[in-house]
C-alpha cells in the first residue's frame, strides 16, 4: 500500500552501468513514504531476494559478489535518498535537529560573554529589574475604568478608592458629579442639584451636591465582602454596590461611573450593568495587590532566603569539613535573627502576623537560622 506521505518525483543519483538502479527507484516511489526503519528493512529484504536469485541461477561466487556490489550501491542511495525525505515540510523538519546545536550554541555564547563582562551583565540586569518596578509602581494607582449606564440618561459620576482597611474590611471611596459634562456643570459649577445613593446591601448612603456650587467630594466607606489578608501577597478582596445618582427634575437614573484612582500598592478591577428597571447601576469590584507590591515581596523574601543557606553552608563546612571557626561567623549568623523579622515586617503593604508568607517561609528560615548558629557553637566549643 503507498503511503499518502510518500515522496513523488524524486530521482535518484546513478552509477552508470548499474542496472539495480531502476529497481531501487521503484521501490523507493512506491514505499519512500514508510518510516525510516521499515523502509530500510525492505531495502535489506530485497537485497537477500536478490542473493537467493542469483544462488539459484547458479552465479559463481565472483559474480555474485560484483551484482551485490551494483545492488547494495543502488540500495545505499535509495537509503539516502529516503534519509532526505521528510513528512512535513524543511523547515518544520529542520527545527528538532537544529534547535539543540541552536540552544547549545546560545548557552555557551552566554556563558562565554558572562566570563569576559560578569559585571556588565549583572549592571544590565539589575538596571532592568530597577526600571520594571520604577515603571510598575508609576503606572499603578490609575484604573481609569468607566462603568456605563444608560449614556443617553446617566449622570456621570467620579469616583476614586482612596483607603482600603483590610482588618475593618472597608474601602473608603470619595465620589463627586464629573464637572466636564455639560448635563451636569457649566463653568465649574451645578446646574442643578445632584443626589447621590449607594445601597451596599446593608445600609444605604446618600448625599446632595447642591446646584450652583463648585462640588466638594462626598466620602462614603462601602464594606468589602469576602477576602483573606493572611494569603499576602496574593490576597483578593472585593464586593459589590448599587449606585443611582438623580438631577434635580429627574426621574432617578443610573450612574455612568468613572473609577479613577486607587490607593497606592493595589489593582482595581470592577465590572457593572444596569439594573432591570434602569434606576441603578449594580458594580463588582476587585482588589488585589498591584505588580509592584508583588514583585517587590518575591524579590525579599528570595534575598533572604540566599542570605539564610548561606549561613547553613557555613555551619556545613564547619561541621563536616572541620574549618575552623571564627567568632565571627557566630555574630554575623546571630544577627540573621534579627534581620528575618526586619525583613518580613518591612515588606510592602505590611502583612499580619501568620500570613501565609510566615507559615510558607519566614517561620523556617528563622528555624533554619537557629540551626546554623548552634552548630557553630557547638563546634567552636569544642574547637581546641
Amino acid at each position: 500500500m503507498v503511503r499518502a506521505d510518500e515522496p513523488q518525483g524524486i530521482v535518484l543519483v546513478t552509477e552508470t552501468a548499474n542496472r539495480y538502479n531502476d529497481y531501487f527507484q521503484s521501490i523507493f516511489n512506491s514505499h519512500g513514504g514508510l518510516p525510516p526503519g521499515d523502509f530500510n528493512s525492505l531495502l535489506t529484504t530485497q537485497l537477500e531476494a536478490i542473493r537467493a536469485q542469483l544462488v539459484e541461477h547458479n552465479f559463481d561466487s565472483a559474480a555474485i559478489e560484483d551484482e551485490m556490489r551494483l545492488a547494495t550501491a543502488a540500495a545505499t542511495r535509495a537509503r539516502a535518498a529516503r534519509a532526505g525525505v521528510r513528512s512535513t515540510t524543511p523547515s518544520q523538519a529542520a527545527e528538532p535537529q537544529a534547535a539543540a546545536p541552536r540552544f547549545a550554541m546560545t548557552v555557551e555564547a552566554a556563558r562565554t560573554a558572562f566570563a569576559k563582562h560578569p559585571l556588565a551583565i549583572l549592571a544590565a540586569l539589575l538596571l532592568i529589574c530597577y526600571v520594571t518596578v520604577l515603571t510598575m509602581f508609576l503606572r499603578e494607582g490609575q484604573p481609569s475604568m468607566v462603568i456605563t449606564g444608560v449614556a443617553a440618561q446617566a449622570t456621570p459620576i467620579e469616583a476614586h478608592f482612596i483607603a482600603l482597611d483590610l482588618v475593618r474590611e472597608t474601602a473608603t471611596m470619595t465620589l463627586t458629579p464629573m464637572l466636564s459634562s455639560p448635563l451636569v456643570a457649566e463653568r465649574g459649577k451645578l446646574l442643578g442639584d445632584v443626589q447621590v445613593e449607594i445601597d451596599t446591601g446593608t445600609t444605604v448612603l446618600t448625599h446632595t451636591f447642591k446646584g450652583g456650587d463648585t462640588p466638594v467630594p462626598w466620602i462614603a466607606v462601602i464594606p468589602i465582602e469576602y477576602g483573606d489578608q493572611l494569603e499576602y501577597p496574593f490576597d483578593r478582596h472585593g464586593g459589590d454596590f448599587h449606585i443611582k445618582a438623580t438631577r434635580k427634575g429627574e426621574p432617578g437614573t443610573v450612574a455612568n461611573l468613572k473609577l479613577d484612582k486607587i490607593t497606592h500598592g493595589f489593582k482595581l478591577v470592577a465590572t457593572g450593568e444596569p439594573a432591570a428597571s434602569n434606576a441603578e447601576l449594580n458594580v463588582e469590584f476587585e482588589i488585589t495587590r498591584s505588580a509592584s507590591v508583588i514583585f517587590l515581596a518575591m524579590i525579599a523574601m528570595a534575598s533572604l532566603s540566599l542570605v539564610v543557606v548561606s549561613a547553613l553552608n557555613v555551619a556545613w563546612q564547619v561541621a563536616m569539613r572541620d574549618r575552623k571557626v571564627e567568632f565571627s561567623m557566630m555574630v554575623w549568623i546571630a544577627a540573621l535573627l534579627f534581620v528575618v523579622p526586619s525583613v518580613r515586617n518591612g515588606l510592602p503593604g505590611g502583612p499580619p502576623p501568620g500570613a501565609l508568607v510566615d507559615i510558607a517561609l519566614f517561620f523556617w528560615l528563622h528555624v533554619l537560622t537557629v540551626a546554623a548558629l548552634l552548630t557553630v557553637v557547638w563546634n567552636w566549643s569544642h574547637q581546641k
